[in-house]
């Protein structure tokens, strides 16, 4: 083994297993109108020896705010954390955020009576004009097959999705059928009838890769012409041509060509729910994460580019983590509780509330998590630690849970229950929609703010409706945390979006677990 490659791969092992945020990697946000919000911060950078460099203040208005607009956030949060990294941050060094008690957490919907109304008749115009399109390969698949009970529901679609989705199942079952024909000439015609339609809704490279194998069709001729779709798409990208260049040229049906008409058909309409403003609301710290990505979609989520990553270089993500919370002593305590246990040493009772779903596989998702949440306990078992778990419908009785340094489980929707008496370092988190909405506020019966209020060192929650899919697996997270990691460093490796609705309130350099 030369000695380069040795050299190349002690780096890449470096950077994959003993990746550790040091202080000076970290940036500190604080709202320089909100006393409270400078001393968070201020607290911060000396328990944890920041460098005062690295403290950002934003000029965010004397309120505390829970949300901002998203004109306002481009404006007074994203731009100067841009230009404080330009300025100071030419090596990359900065791979942490922190936000601080004074700063909103909640990025609003985009306003869509700000937008071009032209801009969004044209849109709506171009989509329709792709659903019909749609529309019509599954009215031709119903002319190819007029026996299929598919007819009935023509005139029934409503949204993209369900055109969508019953235009596939409907290609995928015919292309059995008539994939079994014999070969007589009244059956070529049919399959090459049935061959278009599946070129028009797919587009041209999964038709080569399924269509001519299965039956006796030729459109190798066509190679160049797609070719040529595919380049004025990659001018348009190089470009970076607007929505409405997209909309007054031939775009929709380059992608058309390449992808298939029903990719344009998506394009459009999640374009056009972007425009409504619909689902655009997300966490500010997660929108944060992705400030080095340039002009990307916000209608709903972008993927993690973290999740999983064996290799931690060359990445733009940037953790984001916040010390928040009912009030600022709380904010700060996060901070306090967390030192305390590195120098004591984490050792509690771990609870996990599961719902009895495992091995249940009528329950999708959730059966998921549920065992997700069981192999978690079973980890911390191996470790040695006490481990209790619920695994009914019901959860932890109040007052039932002394001594709890781990917890995780559901489903309580923003009715906390008081079960646990914490120990500092204490880490967990509660599976449930808005349990971060009011992050600033015990009355709303939320987790996050009660389980902060209650002596929680570290928690994950949404502040608004994030689908179960966007939480944290328990055992993935939990088990990252375990091997030695930092916990910002195991929340980002085990979310699975950014762009959306997921808060980390801890310190991010807590380290509960000495390195595996």
């Amino acid at each position: 083994m030369s000695l380069i490659f040795r050299t190349i791969l002690l780096i890449l092992t470096i950077s994959s297993f003993v990746y550790g945020l040091e202080p000076a990697e970290v940036l500190v946000l604080a709202n320089s109108d909100i006393p409270e919000s400078l001393e968070v911060a201020h607290h911060y950078i000396d328990a944890r020896k920041i460098p005062q460099e690295n403290l950002l203040a934003l000029e965010l208005g004397p309120r505390l705010a829970n949300d901002i607009s998203r004109e306002n956030y481009q404006a007074k949060v994203a731009l100067p954390v841009m230009n404080y990294l330009k300025a100071h941050d030419a090596q990359g060094k900065i791979k942490c955020i922190v936000t601080t008690y004074g700063i909103p957490y909640r990025i609003k919907n985009i306003d869509s009576g700000k937008i071009d109304q032209s801009l969004k008749r044209k849109l709506a115009s171009r989509r329709l004009e792709y659903f019909n399109k749609v529309k019509s390969i599954y009215a031709e698949l119903v002319r190819i097959n007029p026996r299929n009970s598919a007819s009935k529901e023509l005139a029934k679609f409503k949204t993209t999705g369900q055109l969508l989705s019953k235009t596939d199942a409907q290609l995928k079952k015919e292309l059995k059928r008539i994939s079994s024909l014999p070969n007589t000439a009244v059956n070529k015609s049919e399959s090459r009838a049935y061959s278009r339609l599946y070129r028009r809704f797919y587009g041209y490279y999964s038709w080569t890769r399924i269509i001519p194998k299965l039956l006796d069709v030729d459109g190798s001729g066509d190679y160049k012409e797609v070719l040529g779709h595919q380049l004025k798409l990659k001018q348009a990208s190089e470009k970076k041509i607007s929505l409405s260049e997209k909309l007054d040229s031939n775009y929709y049906e380059s992608i058309a060509a390449v992808a298939g008409e029903a990719k344009s058909l998506d394009l459009l309409t999640m374009q056009e729910k972007r425009l409504s403003g619909k689902q655009t609301l997300a966490a500010l710290d997660s929108e944060l994460s992705m400030l080095k990505f340039g002009d990307y979609e916000l209608y709903r989520w972008q993927p993690n580019e973290l999740k999983d990553r064996l290799f931690w270089l060359d990445v733009k993500t940037i953790m984001v983590s916040r010390l928040d919370g009912p009030t600022a002593v709380i904010a700060k305590g996060l901070v306090d509780k967390a030192m305390r246990a590195e120098k004591k040493g984490l050792s509690a009772t771990a609870y996990f509330d599961a719902r009895g779903y495992s091995g249940n596989k009528s329950k999708g998702e959730f059966e998921k998590y549920d065992s997700s949440i069981l192999r978690a306990a079973e980890h911390f078992k191996k470790l040695g630690w006490r481990v209790k778990v619920e695994n009914t419908e019901k959860l932890f009785p109040a007052n039932s849970c002394p001594d709890a340094g781990i917890y995780c489980g559901w489903y309580s929707l923003k009715k906390y229950i008081d079960s646990f008496s914490f120990v500092d370092g204490a880490v967990g988190y509660h599976i449930a929609s808005w349990e971060a909405v009011d992050l600033r506020s015990t009355e709303s019966g939320e987790w996050v703010p009660n389980l902060l209020a209650k002596g929680i060192t570290a928690t994950i929650g949404a502040v608004s409706e994030p689908y179960l899919s966007a939480f944290p697996m328990p055992d993935a997270f939990f088990s990252s945390l375990c091997s030695g990691k930092q916990i910002v460093e195991a929340y980002y490796r085990s979310n699975p979006y950014n762009s959306w609705q997921m808060l980390l309130i801890a310190d991010p350099l807590y380290r509960p677990f000495p390195r595996d």
